[in-house]
């Protein structure tokens, strides 16, 4: 019989098949096995793609459609008294760290499907529409940024943003989403966000309504502490946008170094926040976040006023160690003090902050000053606006350093 709006007597009695549950994690996860237990399923690759298969055969056995979006998003949809209303939503995703377990993300979309086989043993029909989503490249451990999939979706990244990003064999997230032939029709499109229903992620992770994550994410910014933090370090991040762009350019003009020696000397730096984050990461531990911020704000400053006197080579190379600190050390106190705020479960969201609303519009303001100043032949006096951006970021966590000495606080 078919339930219209059963009574909620009737929608308390329902239960899940656990054992039909348990097997389709089972089954899901002989795709990447591992030899001990685990499950390895990277983002578009071959072994992704029989997992979606795997549960597109699911879902529509379910009595789904499907549909793809053009970021590779999956949407199973059961359909609902009224289309006209906004669906309810669940899902996570299926792909996995290459040590990846079985249930991560898995379990979150495997239990909406159990829902709505579960509503269809029973003869409920839902008012909303049910859909179950699978997002592409949550973990993002071949394509950077991770949570790209539900970040398109959401509004966070663009959608032409995530399609050309490559991974380390110079493979895009386009090119890997036609090779696995779910790239999204057309006429499909890429959906927007519309009205608010909610989003129920199940998983060993997590629990949250993604469609409220931007809201959440905004409301993070009334906390004093972590506004400090991500503008402080956006800044001191962004002041390296003059010497990414120019600097090379700068350094061959002014000392007349080959071309080979300029790559050495970019590479040096490179080397050295490699060296201190591979060699130093658990030493560092010992001092706060903001300790390790305020180390990284001197750093930058140094380094960027003494770029502007178009020093030597000799110079140059120490000051390319500084790397280290200007990079490595804001870099690795971002990081440890937006877990220490927001703990495992909300540090993706206040992660997703942190780029979105501070990093890359500093970084995009600092770009654009520099080829304005480039363009109007400041040369090295250029590196002085981006000690400016250092020393308005060293300020910011200066004082997040101190409100955390006053009140005890872990930044």
């Amino acid at each position: 019989m078919d339930m219209h709006l059963p009574p909620s007597t009737a929608l308390a009695a329902l239960r899940i098949d656990g054992a039909r549950l348990w097997q389709s994690l089972m089954d899901l996860a002989h795709i990447g096995a591992t030899p001990k237990g685990g499950v390895c399923r990277i983002a578009l690759t071959d072994l992704d793609r029989q997992g979606r298969d795997l549960f597109v055969q699911w879902a529509r056995g379910a009595g789904c459609s499907i549909r793809v979006d053009a970021i590779g998003n999956i949407f199973a949809r059961r359909a609902g008294a009224d289309e006209s209303l906004p669906p309810v939503m669940t899902g996570s995703h299926i792909d996995t760290q290459p040590t990846g377990g079985k249930f991560d993300g898995n379990y979150g979309v495997l239990a909406g499907l159990e829902v709505l086989r579960t509503l269809n043993a029973a003869g409920v029909r839902t008012r909303a529409p049910i859909e179950v989503a699978v997002w592409t490249n949550e973990e993002g451990s071949r394509f950077v940024p991770v949570m790209m999939g539900s970040g398109v979706y959401v509004g966070a990244f663009t959608l032409e943003h995530a399609l050309a990003q490559c991974d380390a064999q110079g493979i895009s997230v386009g090119q890997a989403l036609q090779d696995i032939h779910y790239a999204g029709s057309a006429d499909q499109g890429l959906r927007t966000l519309g009205p608010l229903s909610p989003y129920w992620s199940l998983s060993i992770e997590e629990q949250f309504y993604l469609g409220m994550s931007i809201v959440i994410g905004l409301a993070m910014l009334r906390v004093p502490d972590f506004a400090l933090l991500i503008f402080g370090c956006g800044l001191i991040q962004a002041a390296h946008q003059y010497y990414y762009i120019f600097g090379t350019k700068l350094w061959i003009a002014a000392t007349g170094m080959s071309s080979a020696m300029a790559g050495w000397l970019f590479a040096l730096g490179v080397i050295a926040e490699a060296g201190l984050l591979m060699g130093f990461a658990n030493w560092l531990e010992r001092y706060r976040p903001a300790t390790l911020m305020i180390a990284g704000g001197i750093g930058a400053l140094l380094r960027w006023t003494l770029m502007a006197q178009d020093p030597g080579i000799p110079l140059l190379a120490l000051l390319q160690l500084l790397h280290a600190a200007s990079f490595a050390l804001t870099f690795l106190g971002a990081m440890r003090g937006i877990q220490s705020m927001w703990g495992h479960q909300r540090t993706p969201t206040a992660q997703m902050m942190f780029m979105a609303l501070a990093t890359a519009p500093a970084q995009a303001l600092a770009s654009y000053a520099s080829g304005l100043l480039y363009e109007d032949g400041w040369g090295a006096r250029g590196y002085l606006a981006m000690a400016g951006f250092a020393a308005a970021g060293l300020v910011l966590v200066t004082v997040l350093w101190w409100r955390g000495r006053a009140s005890g606080g872990q930044a």
